[in-house]
């Protein structure tokens, strides 16, 4: 499915009025960020908290740095080979558009331990005074939110307590997931509902994650 994402990515790009050897340069870099998620996250996270740099220096490999210039509003993406200036907004189109088709979707029943570094204070907090490890099992998957407008990445409850009914769910992003504990089942079927219902119709009704608000980058 991968030729297929590109391509559906390379669409969206032009969509956006990004010249063709730009969208060959971004190309190169989804793939890189498809084989490395830790790298996506990385990169992200920098640009989240408006750090003036991200580097990728891999042992194999074109390495990648990118150069945030908040008050300019852009990022320059340097490599070996070239670089190139995007507008911060259309950089976190880019962004979104990546995450949509290529990011990792974990199946239901899947146990991930969250990253409390990245939570927010109270969430911790009451981890905290509960005396909880911060492992929760997945029971929803790019859950439909402001009015079907975005997705949160995942839905989930406290492991191992699991739901209850006077116990609300967490609404949990990929950013805060520090590592997996247990995947869940998966098989061809949930493959093929992830990669139709969650990618490809999500994609052609511009439904993005909650990570990337919506703006006028996004309009036909």
């Amino acid at each position: 499915m991968q030729n297929e994402w590109l391509l559906m990515l390379k669409e969206a790009l032009k969509s956006l009025q990004i010249a063709d050897a730009d969208i060959e340069f971004l190309e190169s870099l989804a793939l890189v960020f498809s084989g490395h998620p830790d790298v996506f996250t990385a990169c992200h996270l920098a640009y989240l908290d408006e750090e003036k740099a991200y580097q990728y220096h891999p042992i194999i490999g074109a390495s990648y740095e990118f150069t945030f210039d908040y008050d300019l509003g852009k990022v320059m993406i340097s490599r070996p080979d070239g670089q190139l200036d995007l507008s911060l907004p259309l950089f976190q189109a880019f962004l979104s558009y990546v995450d949509l088709l290529f990011g990792k979707i974990y199946p239901l029943g899947s146990i991930v331990e969250l990253d409390k570094e990245l939570l927010p204070e109270e969430l911790v907090a009451s981890f905290a005074r509960e005396n909880m490890d911060f492992n929760v099992v997945i029971t929803g998957r790019r859950a439909l939110v402001n009015n079907q407008t975005a997705y949160a990445d995942y839905i989930g409850y406290v492991w191992p307590y699991g739901m209850d009914f006077e116990t609300q769910p967490l609404l949990i992003s990929n950013l805060f997931v520090k590592r997996v504990i247990s995947e869940g089942y998966t098989d061809a079927r949930d493959k093929h509902y992830c990669d139709e219902e969650l990618r490809r119709a999500y994609f052609y009704d511009k439904i993005f994650s909650t990570l990337y608000p919506k703006g006028e980058i996004y309009e036909d």
